[in-house]
């Protein structure tokens, strides 16, 4: 693997500040293959999705509305989907329904879109349909 442009997490290094860059796939200097897809294909195995790596995971993105225009700019409904789904339990929900799930995030993924991340949370803080809710959170 070699480094990517994505920053994925700043931290402390014996007092000096680093960063965490993401990994993109090292190629084979003589074919231009991907090499961990070889190398995880010889053990019979495959590897995570490549494309992702060096994307804001929507699993670990601060609950912002910085967190959610990074994921917004993906364009990718199951990703959205992921961000709202922290947001409900987050809020002391869970999601019941998949599908009203995905529905929901769909109208967040377009860019530019009128809806935003203030009216998601607050759509998902009037308790829809497609998850279920504690009585006693917040």
């Amino acid at each position: 693997f070699g480094l990517g442009d994505y920053v994925v997490a700043d931290f402390d290094y014996f007092g000096m500040p680093f960063k965490a860059w993401c990994l993109v796939p090292a190629r084979d200097a003589e074919t231009g293959e991907p090499m961990p897809p070889a190398v995880a294909s010889a053990f019979g195995g495959h590897g995570p999705n490549y494309a992702y790596l060096c994307l804001p995971d929507p699993s670990k993105v601060p609950l912002t509305e910085a967190g959610f225009i990074e994921i917004r700019k993906q364009q990718k409904v199951g990703r959205m989907a992921t961000l709202a789904r922290r947001v409900v339990e987050h809020l002391g929900g869970k999601v019941s329904h998949r599908r009203g799930l995905r529905k929901f995030a769909a109208l967040y993924v377009r860019y530019p879109s009128r809806h935003g991340w203030a009216e998601m949370v607050s759509q998902i803080a009037g308790h829809p349909e497609w998850a279920t809710w504690h009585h006693h959170a917040a």
